[in-house]
């Protein structure tokens, strides 16, 4: 049986040398356990994000790879019209309170109100499962992608 649906994860990747955040944010939807994943994020700095969506088949095997979470599902049939959406969304540019966590929960934020299925919006809700995440990432637990795909190995 072919998947319809995609995760949607908030992965997070360790990030040095930011003057508010020690995580790097991307939104991916993940294909299945093997890595195959859509990654949809902005890179850069303040002075010159840009939005950086890719394809990879490599997803968790980052050196900088934190874990992550959950926050809802995508089509499989929705992945190329999210990623030329996603051109659109806002990015500020020169502002220190304004970064790609900003911009993936604005996204977050967006794609509910369009009728995505987002399940996990709420800021705090979102920080409290990184964080979590990022513990059981540091102590070797199993983390969203072990989760999400146990049954399918």
């Amino acid at each position: 049986m072919a998947v319809t649906d995609y995760p949607l994860v908030i992965a997070q990747f360790d990030h040095q040398g930011h003057p508010r955040r020690t995580e790097h944010w991307s939104l991916v939807a993940m294909q299945g356990g093997g890595g195959n994943a859509h990654v949809f994020e902005i890179a850069g700095n303040r002075s010159n994000f840009n939005y950086n969506p890719h394809h990879t088949q490599c997803f968790g095997r980052d050196q900088d790879m934190r874990g992550g979470c959950q926050v809802g599902t995508i089509p499989a049939t929705s992945i190329a019209w999210m990623k030329e959406r996603l051109r659109t969304v806002e990015i500020v540019y020169n502002d220190v309170n304004f970064d790609c966590q900003d911009w993936v929960l604005n996204v977050l934020r967006i794609r509910q109100a369009e009728g995505v299925t987002i399940t996990l919006t709420a800021e705090d809700k979102i920080r409290e499962e990184m964080a979590a995440e990022k513990v059981r990432w540091d102590f070797g637990d199993d983390t969203v992608e072990d989760r999400l795909f146990a049954s399918s190995s």
